[in-house]
């Protein structure tokens, strides 16, 4: 049970991360957030990076919530496969890697020319 609370923990962290950099709240900073150069380069790279992660983080947390709160594996269960826990955690963890891919294209479209 304890990796699942981790796990919707984080989840919420992460969500909370990109919403308030996609909104200006959070600077562009060395600790936490999308940290690459493009999205460093400027305050409009890092924005722009975070709303275009916030897309793919958003429903992906929500799955891994709702998922976790009914059972671990109700998410593969939902897709008709027998899978354990771990690779449950791994497809959402894939998500966030996508999520990463589309802000580092949104953080170089937003860069002037």
């Amino acid at each position: 049970m304890a990796p699942i609370i981790i796990t919707i923990v984080l989840a919420v962290v992460v969500t909370g991360v990109v919403w308030g950099a996609a909104r200006g709240a959070l600077p562009a900073n060395g600790m936490v957030g999308i940290r690459t150069q493009k999205t460093q380069r400027s305050e409009g790279a890092w924005r722009a990076a975070h709303r275009a992660a916030l897309r793919l983080v958003l429903p992906a947390s929500a799955v891994v919530v709702l998922a976790g709160a009914r059972s671990p594996c109700s998410l593969c269960r939902a897709a008709g496969t027998r899978r354990s826990w771990a690779s449950c955690f791994w497809r959402c963890t894939r998500s966030c890697w996508s999520a990463r891919g589309v802000a580092q294209r949104a953080a170089t479209d937003s860069q002037p020319v």
